[in-house]
């Protein structure tokens, strides 16, 4: 199947109908995203443009800076990001009015980019200086900067300022590599009613430590996964009449971008930092889909306090290169060696990774295309049950239409559930993945409500029906017609009439 050029920003949708002897379930939309984006038609990529790059520099420190040219280390050893700036944000900037009164951070950083990797490196101190402003003006106003601040805190500004200066496109491409998608779903302590609530939208994964945590023990994907354990909390149940109840709230990752920023949560609310070691894992595998992602850069921080201490930023660079950036002293090193040294682990805080391969595809049943007009029905056998579904993308003429015979729901239950004598709107886990031969992937997933329209014969009570049956009059039954009803005037009228005396 092969498609144009997939937009992340598009709300694509589909629409699904089930039906079952004589049973019609239908339902609404669900929203497609995009996992692999421009692998073609677009010019964004993971890979370093065809350059020749010259040697990674370090910068100066002037005061309580470390964070800052970390950051800036940690920023610059992303092509994405550099991609994004360049094919993305910039042709639909509006760059004639584009000045220093307007801070535009994208621009600037984007300059950066060029001038730290490209050209000479005379013009970097006043590109540094140019763009400090810019981001004091812009995404760090009201800091002082003769304090120390928290390098994650600081990116996540930086990139909370690109995202809001950018166009609808450019949001969805940014969306498309660094934020990741986390579903939650809640059931209730005491009557056992399931609840989905908000998914959570984040640029960064939170790394937790377990409990049984030893030094060395566990890498960096079981802290991830501990953070994702399940956790309680009080959220109103309308299974209990809308009254607060204590519910278990599972979390699981529904969506992943092309690059994964780890935060490790070092520090606890006295601000002492957690040194407890943690393998820095070269590759991260997230079952059950097996995604693989490459480690390209870390940040350490050295100090036993939040308010104090050091940053340092170690990456790859455009040559597969690592090195180790402590302000302006760069050295070379080896991601063996840094991976197995003792303090890297124990002071590691924010780490990178870039995805090295795209979702695999799921085996699922065959689709068979239906050409017929929409609102017939194709014959069934009583024991199977027929999907009829359409999928189309909203302001786009895309649009396909299907009918697919399923397995029936055998031992497990009719199709349509009754509880009560009435009929129960179901609640069904959607999945849709569109693969094109060009790479390109579209995928999304969602629980939504299938409301019954027609209910099958079932006994059901007289006190109660179904939901979505109308309940119709039957008709009075006719009397034939008899002799008049013995009242009063008639006894009178006949003893008139047999000449007795009233």
């Amino acid at each position: 199947m092969t498609y144009v050029y997939i937009q992340r920003s598009s709300i694509n949708k589909r629409r699904i109908t089930l039906s079952c002897k004589g049973a019609l379930i239908t339902q609404n939309l669900i929203v497609l995203r995009p996992t692999v984006v421009g692998v073609t038609g677009s010019q964004l990529r993971s890979a370093w443009p065809s350059e020749t790059y010259r040697s990674p520099r370090g910068f100066e420190n002037p005061g309580n800076l470390c964070y800052w040219n970390a950051a800036l280390i940690f920023l610059l050893h992303m092509p994405d990001l550099w991609n994004w700036l360049r094919c993305s944000y910039q042709p639909s900037h509006d760059l004639e009015n584009c000045g220093f009164s307007n801070g535009c951070l994208g621009c600037q950083l984007c300059r950066l980019y060029e001038v730290y990797w490209l050209e000479s490196p005379r013009d970097l101190e006043s590109c540094l200086g140019v763009l400090w402003l810019h981001i004091q003006k812009a995404a760090w106003k009201g800091r002082d900067i003769r304090e120390q601040h928290d390098i994650c805190e600081f990116l996540d500004a930086l990139i909370a300022r690109l995202y809001a200066d950018s166009t609808e496109k450019s949001r969805a491409d940014l969306e498309s590599m660094f934020q990741s998608i986390v579903a939650r779903e809640g059931q209730c302590s005491q009557c056992g009613q399931r609840k989905t609530l908000p998914a959570s939208m984040n640029w960064w994964l939170i790394a937790s430590f377990p409990e049984d945590l030893c030094p060395g023990s566990h890498g960096l994907l079981k802290t991830i996964e501990n953070n994702l354990r399940p956790t309680s909390l009080q959220v109103a149940c309308r299974g209990c009449g809308g009254s607060r109840t204590k519910h278990e709230i599972s979390q699981d990752i529904v969506l992943y971008p092309e690059v994964i920023f780890v935060q490790i949560n070092r520090f606890q609310h006295d601000k002492q930092k957690n040194q407890d070691y943690v393998c820095i894992e070269e590759t991260l595998t997230f079952p059950p889909e097996m995604i693989q992602y490459q480690l390209f850069a870390f940040v350490n921080h050295l100090s036993r306090n939040i308010d104090h201490g050091h940053y340092s930023c170690f990456a790859q660079g455009p040559y597969g290169d690592w090195a180790c950036f402590s302000d302006g002293i760069v050295s070379a090193k080896t991601l063996a060696a840094l991976r197995s040294h003792e303090k890297n682990r124990k002071d590691v805080y924010a780490l990178a990774y870039r995805r090295t391969q795209p979702l695999p595809v799921r085996s699922v049943p065959p689709l068979i295309p239906d050409f017929e007009e929409e609102g017939q029905f194709i014959e069934q056998s009583p024991s199977e049950v027929t999907l009829d579904e359409m999928i189309k993308f909203e302001g786009r003429a895309v649009r396909w239409t299907f009918k697919q015979q399923l397995a029936p729901p055998g031992d497990n239950g009719a199709l349509i559930k009754l509880k009560s004598a009435r009929a129960r709107v179901q609640r069904a886990q959607v999945r849709i993945r569109l693969t094109s031969t060009t790479g390109e992937v579209l995928e999304g997933q969602g629980i939504i409500p299938l409301q019954p329209n027609i209910i099958p014969a079932q006994p059901v009570s007289k006190t109660a029906r179904p939901r979505g049956v109308l309940k119709r009059k039957l008709p009075k039954p006719k009397i034939p017609p008899g002799p008049p009803p013995f009242t009063r005037s008639a006894a009178k009228r006949l003893q008139q009439s047999r000449g007795v005396a009233g």
